[in-house]
């Protein structure tokens, strides 16, 4: 969940109060080690749009949680994990095994040791689970944060098979480098046997030694390339869709939902493949034919015609490599039982996807403002508000107040002390700007990746200017374009391969900051028609704006 940037929206301190809560939810043998001095809250927002609740103590984050869970269930870092290896419940497993989770994969029970010697912790569904790992004679971890999607008897029900927890946060991801960056702890398994007791120490010396073997034959399996894999690969591929699935299902949702009954016949079979089938491919995924069973699309088009009464497609043949679809039975049984799921049927994602920042020109609040604006709503100094919404709120005080006199206002104490005037009466758009003027201009650029960044400044513009060098050679300069979220060496690259010309980063002059992009040649208008067009970046933040010659008609 956090293996990709996510932006962290606000981060502040907490009231004693809300300390005491909070350290109130937390195992006795973890809440007894912490501090009540330096504790932060903060909420973050993840790549794929979840909203997350984290505390901070001393600036290490120790505990997360999901804003619009009702359960506020608490789920600790690895940090916390440390603290204590007795407050959540663990599972051991082989070092291979936590490959799979560090690219994204879930826990499969195969893949937890569990027999006599190590079992199986007690716990509910949603409860958080840590994980450690084994390699040889040495226990690493907790190294992962997860939430388990069946209780501890479900898992034993199930004989240990299926996917036993997902995986939240692991160590080394992006929400591990807000802390210390501290390596996780290690022990040796010696260690543990002798914490164990003299009566266990046999039967765990004999439990470790079958690990070892285990572990040794899944990587000779391994290296061997005989085709075995480990438990939790096995259960994680039983569990996944099947490739010959994945394709009916793709080609029928190219069918119904791309190709349709208004595409003219015959219709080329590698078109089909290319154009209304791939397509349909849900993200994330791939499809490979080689992978099924099939090899061919020919040879599934032939087995795919033969699952009913009657071909779902007639396909005739034009000379190898070249059939085409004749004819195409729209009220066939698979067609009409086939439903969406997470296929896609449009382009539509990729068609209006931005490379460029999104700008918003907002105010925030100063101290004299707050008297008026908590006269219709909670606020806080520094807090922001579009200069739309703040002449809103004027306009509906004015009204409340009764002090609206057509096109003047009539001016009260307040309005009087914030527009510093003596005058009776004012007109409408001469107070807004003077109750404008009084917060901070700010602008906030969205990136992409969902960051975001506030400067409190007016809005800067991205500078283009032309400039002669040494035998009167022309260079383009792009000056200001990191101001707005841009990088200026993937800027500087897009442009190098449009015009086909040498481009370069190099160190911004003054009046300007950072970086800036020197480019050869009269390139003002090419650059922007690339800022606008597909930066979606609007005019008037580039200073320098040059729209390319129109042609002249022969």
């Amino acid at each position: 969940m956090f293996k990709k940037p996510f932006s962290v929206k606000n981060n502040a301190s907490m009231r004693n109060s809300d300390i005491k809560k909070l350290i109130a939810r937390l195992p006795p043998s973890v809440s007894s080690q912490l501090s009540k001095n330096g504790v932060a809250s903060g909420r973050l927002t993840t790549f794929n749009e979840y909203l997350i609740d984290f505390y901070t103590f001393e600036k290490v984050p120790l505990f997360f949680e999901f804003t619009e869970d009702k359960s506020r269930t608490l789920f600790p870092t690895v940090y916390a994990t440390w603290m204590s290896q007795e407050a959540w419940p663990i599972f051991l497993v082989h070092r291979n095994v936590f490959s799979y989770l560090e690219n994204g994969a879930d826990l499969m029970l195969p893949g937890v040791i569990c027999n006599e010697h190590f079992g199986l912790p007690e716990f509910s569904i949603g409860a958080p689970v840590v994980i450690c790992t084994i390699q040889g004679d040495t226990i690493t971890g907790p190294v992962a944060v997860g939430k388990a999607v069946m209780s501890s008897s479900e898992m034993r029900a199930c004989g240990m098979k299926g996917r036993g927890v997902q995986i939240l946060h692991i160590d080394k991801d992006l929400f591990w480098e807000l802390g210390n960056r501290k390596p996780a702890p290690t022990i040796s398994v010696a260690d543990v046997i002798r914490s164990m007791g003299s009566e266990e120490e046999p039967k765990l010396k004999e439990a470790v030694e079958n690990l070892e073997i285990d572990e040794k034959k899944e990587e000779g399996e391994e290296k061997n390339g005989e085709g075995e894999e480990s438990g939790e690969a096995v259960e994680e591929k039983e569990d996944e869709e099947k490739p010959e699935e994945l394709l009916l299902r793709c080609f029928l949702a190219g069918l119904k939902h791309r190709m349709t009954k208004s595409a003219q016949l015959p219709f080329d079979v590698g078109q089909f493949y290319a154009r209304c089938l791939l397509p349909c491919v849900p993200a994330n995924r791939r499809l490979d034919m080689k992978k099924t069973k099939y090899k061919k699309f020919a040879t599934f088009l032939d087995e795919v015609n033969k699952m009913e009464s009657a071909p779902i497609v007639k396909i005739q043949g034009k000379g190898k490599g070249n059939d085409v679809i004749a004819a195409v039975t729209w009220d066939h049984p698979l067609l009409k039982a086939f439903e969406l799921s997470d296929e896609r049927i449009t382009d539509e994602d990729a068609e209006t996807k931005k490379i460029g920042p999104t700008i918003h020109e907002v105010l925030s609040l100063t101290e004299p403002l707050m008297a008026l604006v908590r006269t219709w709503k909670k606020a806080e100094k520094g807090q922001l508000m579009t200069p739309q919404e703040l002449r809103e709120g004027v306009t509906g005080y004015v009204k409340a107040q009764n002090l609206n006199e057509g096109k003047l206002v009539k001016m009260d104490p307040l309005l009087a002390q914030l527009a510093r005037s003596n005058e009776i009466t004012m007109d409408w758009n001469t107070l807004n700007q003077k109750i404008q003027a009084l917060a901070t201009p700010t602008f906030v650029v969205e990136l992409p990746d969902k960051r975001t960044l506030i400067y409190k400044m007016k809005a800067p513009k991205i500078h283009l200017k032309t400039e002669n060098r040494i035998g009167n050679k022309k260079v383009t300069i792009v000056n200001n374009c990191e101001m707005l979220g841009i990088d200026a060496k993937e800027l500087a690259h897009r442009l190098q391969v449009g015009v086909a010309a040498s481009a370069s980063v190099i160190e911004a002059v003054a009046p300007f900051t950072g970086n800036c992009i020197q480019l050869q040649g009269s390139q003002v208008a090419f650059v922007s028609t690339m800022l606008t067009a597909e930066y979606g970046i609007d005019k008037k933040y580039i200073d320098g704006f040059e729209l390319p010659a129109k042609k002249k008609k022969k």
